[in-house]
């Protein structure tokens, strides 16, 4: 595959050859097979079969999960009217881990923050949360909470 340049002129239009141009290419030339196959491509790894070495387990013990960082004080950058400047952005995060099984089951998700009991946790249980409230230095996964 290539990237277009452009230099604001739409006649100018220019390939370039990237790195990664040779797999781009023979992913793209999947793409169009199966899609004149008529297969619906977004979701398909979703969707597929497990392989044959986890047959053996049942679907409720297959899980999937993903860490992401939540920045929770950063403005946005830009607005549908306008860009947004000045400021310096706000480093402060949680990293929340979100796991499902193969049946769509979700289990509780783990919020990892900064400190072990926040100032809003003052009067709560964190037991009674519908979440996992999990703390380290840099509000990091650590093997030490995946493990728990």
């Amino acid at each position: 595959m290539r990237v277009l340049n452009s230099n604001e002129n739409l006649k100018n239009w220019k390939f370039r050859k990237t790195e990664t141009s040779e797999i781009d290419e023979v992913l793209m030339k999947w793409f169009r097979s199966a899609r004149a196959k008529k297969i619906l491509v977004i979701g398909v790894c979703s969707k597929k079969k497990p392989e044959k070495s986890v047959k053996r387990y049942d679907d409720r013990d297959i899980f999937n999960a993903d860490e992401t960082g939540l920045f929770y004080r950063v403005l946005p950058d830009k607005t549908l009217y306008e860009k947004c400047s000045g400021g310096k952005i706000s480093k402060e995060r949680l990293t929340l881990l979100l796991c499902y099984n193969l049946l769509g089951d979700f289990e509780t998700p783990v919020v990892i923050g900064k400190t072990k009991k926040p100032k809003c946790f003052k009067n709560i249980d964190e037991r009674k949360l519908s979440v996992l409230w999990k703390s380290n230095k840099k509000a990091w996964m650590t093997t030490e909470i995946m493990s728990d």
